[in-house]
């Protein structure tokens, strides 16, 4: 294989689930309020729209670590993990920022801080799992 198809493979290996992953991000924020309605039970959690959005972007998080860490990207893991956070943290506003272009939608601080909350928590509990050599170091490498 060439070093073209190579570069290609780790594109496609690496930044495509984080891509998708995104668009994922950005259909859901698409969506009327009315038609992301939780069930009942989830509702009975205070703050539980905060909660959706930190588990959210906690696999984002953990999606980008992994795709600016492994091999063929040049960044150590420890330049990694600060280059993700803001790396999602400027997703969230984005997010957040398209959300509010929505109707029935609105952009929240604490919104986008939950955003942030939840890509730290997931690119650390990346950078931690990658740094023991686990399974997320070995795919794709």
């Amino acid at each position: 294989m060439n070093k073209r198809g190579l570069s290609a493979g780790l594109i496609a290996g690496q930044v495509g689930p984080v891509a998708l992953y995104i668009a994922m991000i950005f259909a859901l924020s698409s969506l009327s309020q009315s038609r992301l309605s939780p069930p009942a039970s989830w509702m009975a959690i205070p703050n539980a729209d905060k909660l959706a959005h930190l588990l959210e972007y906690a696999g984002l998080g953990a999606l980008g670590l992994r795709a600016l860490f492994l091999k063929g990207n040049g960044l150590e893991l420890r330049r990694a993990l600060p280059v993700m956070i803001a790396l999602g943290g400027l997703c969230g506003l984005a997010d957040e920022l398209y959300q509010a272009t929505v109707p029935s939608r609105d952009a929240s601080a604490g919104d986008l801080l939950a955003d942030l909350c939840g890509v730290t928590i997931g690119a650390t509990c990346a950078r931690i799992f990658l740094g023991r050599g686990g399974v997320l170091s070995r795919v794709g490498a």
